[in-house]
């Protein structure tokens, strides 16, 4: 889908920008404050230019939804790893703090969420999972199949 949108901007001469992908992640978790990132460098590797902007979009849409629904709940911890299935992109979260709430939670318009990012990630070839970690938290992971690339 990313692919079409680019070539029908560039052929209607519109501004086109590269999408990101993994490589941005330490910029994305930097700017999240009590983001923690371990990233294998080799699995990331493994993924098609599709998985890897999709997984880059699992990332943002886990972290704003911590911003929106957890405040105070650090550290947020994201891992890109080799897994069974393929290549795992989490992201965790520990309960909220106790006592300390958002902004009244209004209904934003415009996102699609987690149902919306299910089927990008399915069309990626990956699976999404997304709920109540052990800790209390909430953890956001998809898995994402190694492209058959070589990894070096």
């Amino acid at each position: 889908m990313d692919r079409t949108v680019h070539a029908l901007r560039e052929a209607s001469g519109g501004p086109t920008a590269p999408v990101p992908g993994l490589d941005r992640l330490p910029e994305l978790v930097g700017r999240f404050e009590g983001g923690t990132l371990d990233v294998d460098p080799v699995a990331a590797r493994e993924l098609s230019r599709e998985a890897d902007t999709t997984a880059y979009r699992v990332a943002v849409e886990a972290l704003t939804n911590v911003r929106r629904h957890a405040p105070g709940a650090v550290p947020v911890r994201v891992t890109v790893r080799r897994a069974a299935a393929g290549v795992e992109v989490s992201v965790a979260n520990p309960p909220a703090l106790r006592g300390r709430r958002g902004l009244p939670s209004r209904r934003r318009r415009g996102g699609t969420g987690l149902a919306g990012l299910s089927g990008r990630v399915e069309a990626a070839g990956g699976t999404l999972e997304a709920g109540a970690a052990v800790d209390g938290g909430w953890r956001v992971c998809a898995v994402f199949p190694p492209s058959g690339r070589p990894a070096g």
